[in-house]
């Protein structure tokens, strides 16, 4: 009994001190942003989250990485710089199917009928018809003072299961 009221007290210490540890490392001074990443970001605000003016692919990087999070969190922002950063990204790179690049629709074209075989374009394999996941797990997700509940949680129950299987054995033993 001893040793479940200390492990209870343990866990009630690690999540007592699991928020502030979860504060103190994500807490970020706040800085000024520059003028022009400022005036990106406030054209998407005032118009409800679409760009009205032409930005370089490099202040629409430095947009992203400087977007405060009640921004990020809230409004369609994000996703309208990420969307106009791929759009001014995409015609420099050469992917396939931007304007003009017949030459690379053929090349798919053909490693489709040819059975999905990879294709070579622009010195680049690519495989006709594959998917590419590029997703996590739940876990990569939560934070770690969470994880770290949780895994506290799942020990604190193993506790009393530890014991019936003992009592059951015991038990079995004495017949």
């Amino acid at each position: 009994m001893r040793r479940i009221c200390a492990l209870l007290a343990l866990v009630a210490a690690l999540l007592a001190l699991a928020p502030a540890a979860a504060s103190a490392k994500t807490k970020k001074p706040p800085r000024k942003l520059p003028t022009a990443v400022a005036a990106l970001i406030n054209d998407c605000l005032v118009h409800d989250g679409v760009l009205t003016h032409h930005y370089s692919a490099t202040l629409l990087k430095d947009a992203l990485a400087d977007l405060p999070t009640d921004i990020a969190e809230y409004t369609t922002c994000a996703d309208a710089i990420r969307q106009a950063e791929l759009a001014e990204i995409a015609p420099a790179r050469n992917l396939p199917g931007g304007d003009g690049d017949k030459d690379a629709q053929s090349k798919l074209d053909q490693g489709e009928k040819l059975g999905g075989k990879p294709v070579d374009l622009d010195g680049h394999n690519v495989a006709v018809g594959a998917v590419v996941l590029h997703g996590g797990s739940l876990l990569d997700t939560l934070p770690t003072p969470l994880l770290l509940v949780l895994v506290a949680l799942i020990a604190i129950a193993g506790v009393p299961l530890t014991q019936a299987a003992r009592r059951l054995v015991r038990a079995r033993r004495a017949r």
